[in-house]
């Protein structure tokens, strides 16, 4: 893990984490902080990107708790019209796999959870409707993230 007061200023960024991760708070945070950055929310799973990406800016990706990150995301987008996530919760799961995707990634890697203790950092779409995630759905998008990696 790289310090955020490791990243070099002259340089240009891009966030192509997920969404539900914290990627617009910490574009938000690193803006507000006078650095080049660009957030590419879903680049980060698309193999058109990862495979032919030019590395003009240096990609950040930010993780998040698997399981919370699929939980908010798939009730965050379960209701849109139309569906964002058209396996529902499968969807949700599959995008929060990091260990699938970042491997073909040369990037910078931030725990949400860390960036979270940074002095000012902003929550931007807060998922307030979310249901409460019982132990027994924990188990089963646990499980569903255990068969994939």
């Amino acid at each position: 893990m790289i310090s955020l007061f490791n990243l070099d200023k002259s340089k240009k960024y891009m966030i192509v984490g997920v969404k539900k991760s914290g990627t617009q708070s910490f574009n938000r945070f690193l803006l507000n902080r006078g650095y080049d950055v660009e957030c590419y929310e879903g680049r980060f799973t698309l193999s058109e990107f990862y495979t032919n990406h030019d590395y003009s800016r240096i990609p950040l990706v930010i993780i998040r708790d698997p399981v919370e990150r699929a939980w908010s995301d798939y009730n965050y987008f379960k209701d849109y019209d139309p569906p964002v996530n058209t396996n529902g919760l499968d969807d949700s799961i599959d995008v929060s796999d990091y260990e699938k995707y970042l491997k073909f990634w040369d990037c910078i890697v931030y725990k949400l959870d860390d960036l979270m203790l940074l002095p000012d950092f902003p929550k931007e779409n807060e998922n307030t409707n979310k249901k409460v995630l019982t132990q027994s759905k924990r188990d089963e998008i646990q499980n569903k993230l255990g068969v994939m990696n």
